[in-house]
């Protein structure tokens, strides 16, 4: 997370000790990190330089409609059109997004094509289900939050 300067305590900042071990491991136990990325420009370049030091021989991808992680188990038509503010934006009339504020849903694949990350850049997955009971935050949103958080747990277990 970041405050209004853009410093950041929190979110993507990852010890080097996971860098180097829990996320390698979960690829080769068949896991999946799903990441929130909401935070101001210098954090998203920050994700990215710490998935090239994870993945140095994978890229980042942009996700597609017909991602099967927006398809497990609901069809969640037109994802990546779709942004998931956080509760910031929603109730406080705050920044909340980073860059353009453009949503983007973005992952790495292992060798085999599986999802490893979900990136959900400038998207607040968290906030809609942590401010799921709020009558404030946009229930149609909390609804769509938390058909994804079922897709991507049974993308995990299935894929």
């Amino acid at each position: 997370d970041a405050n209004a300067a853009g410093d950041i305590f929190g979110g993507w900042v990852m010890a080097q000790m996971d860098l180097a071990s829990g996320m390698r491991a979960a690829e080769r136990d068949f896991g999946l990190r799903q990441s929130r990325e909401t935070l101001p420009l210098r954090s998203g370049e920050e994700c990215e330089e710490s998935l090239k030091r994870i993945f140095p021989d994978r890229p980042i991808i942009d996700l597609t409609d017909d991602h099967p992680i927006f398809h497990t188990v609901f069809d969640l038509q037109g994802m990546t059109k779709v942004q998931i503010p956080n509760a910031n934006r929603v109730m406080w009339g705050g920044r909340g997004f980073s860059r353009d504020g453009v949503p983007r849903w973005r992952g790495v694949e292992g060798p085999d094509g599986r999802l490893l990350v979900l990136i959900a850049f400038n998207n607040d997955v968290a906030d809609a289900w942590q401010w799921a009971d709020d009558p404030r935050y946009p229930g149609d949103l909390v609804n769509l939050a938390l058909r994804l958080g079922v897709n991507v747990a049974m993308y995990a277990m299935t894929h």
